[in-house]
């Protein structure tokens, strides 16, 4: 197929990449988009938007678009290492192991998983965030080892798929080991959904983590998209200007043009190679 043909056929994949990659190139290169760091407070409070700060400062006199633009590094962090884990390091092994060994071994495994499933997630993982110590790296380990038992089920049911397919009962009659089927057939027949999870799960996290800091539960020292939101929160006579216009908006749109581009390649991602995570 040409490249023509091809971005006309998924142009919603195209557009998703190019959304996803603009955020990527935000958040690596943020430093060099803005004169100011997240440390400096070069105007008044308050400011409204001008051409030297263009969505305007905040509440201490940050400007505001230096700080939406390293929020973009931490939510983008948060969320990729909390999929990392809750996709990779505990769901695909988990899910793999379940399907592929079967037997004991399955039914054990899948006894944990339903463990997990049948904690409410959003209040266990409230409760574990606040016992833990305010920090980026404790929320992304408590979202990432709370959110990874449906996707270790989904990567089970296509394990086991792939276990009765009939190619796999021939490589076995020609002899292969399981270290043959596990690289030559079930890694790259899983690794659509396991990418199409990872996107997915990425964008869970990150909006997850939007919420802990809304409720006031997150590392205060850190400029997430969420706690900025918060920020704000705390201060509520900033509605009474149009100071919200400018600090409140910019992160909220943020948030939902980022989980829409993920959400929509990790669509595109399962409609092209054929895979669904809805097991």
């Amino acid at each position: 197929m040409k490249t023509q043909d091809f971005i006309k056929e998924n142009r919603e994949l195209m557009m998703s990449v190019l959304v996803l990659s603009l955020f990527i190139v935000v958040a690596l290169f943020g430093d060099y988009l803005t004169p100011y760091t997240i440390k400096d407070k070069p105007g008044k409070p308050l400011e409204a938007p001008s051409d030297e700060y263009p969505l305007g400062t905040d509440s201490v006199g940050r400007c505001n678009l230096t700080v939406l633009i390293h929020g973009a590094r931490i939510s983008l962090m948060i969320g990729i290492c909390s999929g990392i884990i809750t996709v990779l390091v505990l769901g695909m092994p988990v899910g793999f192991l379940s399907g592929y060994l079967g037997g004991r071994v399955d039914e054990a495994l899948m006894l944990f998983i339903d463990v997990f499933m049948s904690i409410p997630r959003i209040p266990f993982i409230i409760v574990i965030a606040g016992l833990l110590e305010p920090s980026v790296w404790n929320t992304i380990i408590v979202i990432g080892v709370t959110t990874w038992s449906s996707t270790a089920r989904i990567i089970r049911s296509e394990t086991l798929r792939i276990k009765k397919s009939g190619y796999i009962d021939a490589s076995v009659g020609f002899g292969a080991g399981k270290l043959h089927l596990l690289f030559w057939h079930f890694l790259p027949t899983l690794t659509p959904l396991l990418f199409s999870s990872l996107l997915m799960v990425t964008g869970s996290a990150i909006m997850t983590e939007a919420g802990l800091a809304f409720l006031g539960i997150g590392d205060p020292t850190t400029h997430s998209w969420g706690m900025s939101i918060r920020a704000l929160l705390n201060r509520p006579t900033s509605y009474m200007t149009q100071a919200w216009m400018w600090r409140l908006l910019p992160q909220i749109l943020a948030i939902s043009g980022l989980l829409l581009a993920l959400a929509s390649l990790g669509n595109s991602i399962e409609k092209l190679f054929g895979v669904s995570r809805r097991k």
